[in-house]
């Protein structure tokens, strides 16, 4: 398992991986922007956040080789009602 990561910020968090890396990350992160303008970046739990509404509305986290994204609806449900 890879060491938590201390960035404290998601350029810092995407700065920490090969190129390769980089550019997966930062095609995910202009896609969530595309279709979430309104949702602001943070780093939380040590991993990317995406919160909309007041809510975590998606997290980025790496582990291996993979990226895994871990949506939460209950923001999407939120601002499908607003």
């Amino acid at each position: 398992m890879s060491p938590r990561s201390t960035a404290s910020s998601i350029d810092e968090y995407v700065a920490e991986f090969p190129a390769e890396t980089r550019k997966v990350l930062e095609e995910l992160r202009s896609l969530i922007r595309a279709s979430a303008p309104e949702a602001m970046e943070k780093m939380s739990y040590a991993i990317p956040t995406f919160d909309l509404h007041g809510k975590h509305l998606v997290h980025v986290d790496l582990a291996g080789r993979c990226v895994n994204r871990l949506p939460l609806l209950q923001a999407l449900r939120g601002q499908a009602a607003a």
